[in-house]
């Protein structure tokens, strides 16, 4: 049943070009002790604003984890093309970084909106934390982060790109006021990506409270911590249903322990143990695979073996 597929599904991306793909190895980081990657945060992201009220899409709008970094100059190499033309154009820096994430601004008004939504995560830190933008009147630059981290660079840069967005547009901008609310706080290192998520599930559920309570940083209770329990579950159940949807073969889906195991003997402990992990993540990988005589066995696996190495 089910024939090997580099991806699983996919989501049209927020700003219009091309697609989001999710892939079996993305797919393997839902278990316990992984964290997410950028490719299940941005997917999450959409899918959860593509099941909100229809009214809620022309007020909310929630960019690409890849916008931060460009923006933030994270995956701009020194003496790159695009680094190149940078300096030769000589423009101001601000605009520079603008003009970087232009492709992610051009199809959608952002400025229009209510709340626009940045998940961020920097490389150094691997931690990822929201950035929410509150348009209107009293705009804010809000950093929710679920490690109490203030992230100042980062919401300085996103207040400085909408500050040049407004000039680009044409509308004259407001003053920004960064502020750093107090959120309910992950009890450990892991689940970072799935707070993201979870943050922007309560700001599309109920907008006007988020707004409210955010500008009189009272989001202390937001919710508990027990809001938490079952994520990683209920996330491997929404991509299996979404690549149900789109594919014509289903593939078999390897069994991960998503939540944490009671016991060593279960395929997700065996993964988070240094112990030939990346044996263990090939023989699940052919868990997607049907059975195949055609399939190179021992290229996939070195493939997978480089993509660990390069994780």
């Amino acid at each position: 049943q089910g024939v090997f597929s580099r991806n699983l599904c996919s989501l049209a991306t927020s700003h219009g070009v091309g697609k989001i793909p999710l892939c079996p190895e993305d797919y393997l980081r839902l278990r316990h002790g992984a964290y997410l990657n950028n490719f299940l945060v941005d997917i999450g992201s959409l899918r959860l604003l593509s099941q909100a009220d229809p009214a809620i899409l022309l007020k909310v709008h929630t960019c690409g984890s890849q916008l931060f970094l460009l923006l933030s100059g994270q995956r701009l190499k020194s003496g790159s093309i695009t680094d190149i033309q940078e300096q030769q154009e000589a423009l101001p820096l601000p605009e520079r970084r603008h003009k970087r994430v232009a492709v992610f601004l051009n199809n959608t008004n952002i400025i229009s909106r209510e709340v626009v939504l940045f998940p961020c995560c920097e490389d150094v830190q691997q931690h990822w934390f929201l950035v929410a933008v509150l348009l209107g009147s009293d705009p804010r630059v809000v950093v929710l982060d679920s490690l109490g981290g203030r992230q100042d660079s980062a919401a300085n840069l996103i207040k400085e790109l909408l500050e040049v967005e407004h000039v680009v547009r044409g509308v004259q901008g407001p003053a920004f006021t960064v502020s750093h609310v107090t959120v309910p706080q992950q009890p450990d290192g892991l689940n970072c990506g799935l707070y993201v998520l979870l943050y922007t599930q309560r700001i599309v559920a109920n907008l006007e409270e988020f707004s409210a309570r955010a500008r009189q940083d009272s989001l202390t209770d937001w919710f508990t911590t027990s809001a938490c329990s079952g994520l990683r579950t209920h996330w491997s159940k929404v991509i299996q249903e979404m690549t149900r949807q789109q594919t014509t073969r289903m593939p078999r889906f390897p069994t991960i322990q998503c939540e944490p195991p009671n016991q060593l003997t279960d395929i997700g402990t065996l993964l988070n143990l240094n112990l030939g992990c990346f044996a263990v993540s090939g023989i699940l990988m052919l868990c997607f695979c049907g059975v195949d005589q055609n399939l190179d066995l021992g290229a996939h696996l070195g493939d997978l073996v480089e993509e660990q190495r390069a994780a």
